[in-house]
């Protein structure tokens, strides 16, 4: 483990030789986290449950910081796995070409590293470390599984621009090197990358290379995925999820209409009888200014005293205050309906539903 741990004792230790009872100052601790992978238990997904169907060669995510891609003709699916896995671990991805397919261009799962992380490890030596088994009907030649950190030049190109081919791209682990031949049982695999001196970002991916027509169980499972300084891959690292969540929320924030609580969850003034603008503050302030994505299942104040709701018909970035409808701290909405809300200019909230179907979404994206 390689906690760094600083303690700042102040003239603290000089009066314990002398014998003295005295007050103890603050301690602080100081902790640098190594592995600079996020959510590599695959634990946090505020995207749902999943799965995500109909992956080609546009990343898309369920786990929070994990995206998966293949090719135009190797439609794929991104599941969640969480029966059979190594202990402790609880989640892991499932990647998965889908059945009857006959494309054969590589199926990736892949995080990106921003530039202000990658930073630390530029002209290094890193492992990368995986656990990881193969589904019954797993078609890779030889059951090979590669990993491999992939870097570039120009600070943070995203997701789309790695599948597309980095500026400067490097591939950092030696052909060869990075096959992990998996089986029917998770264990644990590790590879060693050199990174250039003047790599700005970088991606890490798991990925294989079908071959033939994908039978029903086409697939590879991975967990407790780490990146760290060093040639040897060390345990994993366990952080505090609270910890984890406010790194994660960096990238994507969702807010998910509870099935049963009419829980409060912003504040709205009407701009007219039948539409309110609010104010959704996110928790921590995100990586940058996100893309907002809306799944009707609130209410917005439709009494002057906020003693009923009207539904969101439809919920959208604010047109009506021209700049402010979205920020890296927060974002403004507009609540549309049919139904006579109060006058424009009421105070009033937006709450859950509170339906069944539990269905609507507040969306806040600025993954890669």
């Amino acid at each position: 483990m390689r906690n760094l741990f600083r303690v700042f004792a102040g003239a603290l230790l000089g009066a314990a030789l002398a014998g003295s009872a005295v007050a103890q100052p603050a301690t602080y601790v100081l902790q640098n986290f190594h592995n600079v992978i996020d959510n590599g238990d695959f634990s946090f997904s505020q995207r749902g449950a999943g799965p995500v169907a109909n992956i080609t060669t546009v990343p898309l995510y369920l786990h929070d910081r994990w995206a998966v891609v293949s090719g135009a003709a190797t439609t794929a699916t991104y599941s969640n796995a969480n029966t059979g896995l190594p202990l402790p671990f609880t989640g892991a991805a499932q990647v998965q070409r889908n059945a009857a397919q006959t494309g054969v261009v590589k199926v990736c799962l892949a995080q990106e590293i921003p530039t202000n992380i990658f930073a630390s490890l530029a002209g290094q030596a890193v492992t990368l470390s995986f656990w990881a088994k193969t589904g019954p009907n797993f078609s890779a030649a030889g059951n090979i599984l590669t990993g491999q950190v992939t870097t570039g030049t120009v600070a943070d190109e995203g997701l789309v621009k790695w599948v597309a081919g980095f500026t400067g791209a490097v591939a950092n682990i030696p052909a060869g090197i990075g096959n992990a031949v998996i089986n029917a049982n998770f264990a644990r695999y590790q590879m060693v990358a050199n990174i250039p001196a003047n790599a700005l970002e970088g991606v890490v991916s798991l990925c294989f290379t079908p071959v033939g027509t994908a039978a029903g169980a086409d697939y590879f499972q991975a967990t407790g995925i780490q990146l760290e300084h060093g040639n040897v891959a060390t345990p994993f690292e366990w952080q505090a999820p609270s910890a984890v969540v406010t790194r994660l929320q960096r990238y994507f924030f969702s807010i998910a209409e509870s099935t049963t609580a009419a829980t409060v969850r912003a504040q709205c003034v009407a701009s007219t009888t039948s539409a309110s603008n609010c104010r959704i503050v996110f928790p921590v302030v995100m990586r940058a200014v996100p893309t907002m994505s809306y799944t009707p299942g609130f209410l917005s104040s439709s009494t002057v005293a906020s003693t009923a709701g009207f539904a969101c018909a439809g919920l959208a970035n604010a047109d009506s205050v021209v700049a402010f409808s979205a920020a890296t701290d927060g974002a403004l909405l507009k609540c549309t309906s049919a139904a006579l809300g109060p006058p424009a200019g009421t105070a009033g909230w937006l709450w859950d539903a509170g339906t069944g179907a539990a269905a609507g979404r507040i969306n806040a994206s600025a993954d890669f």
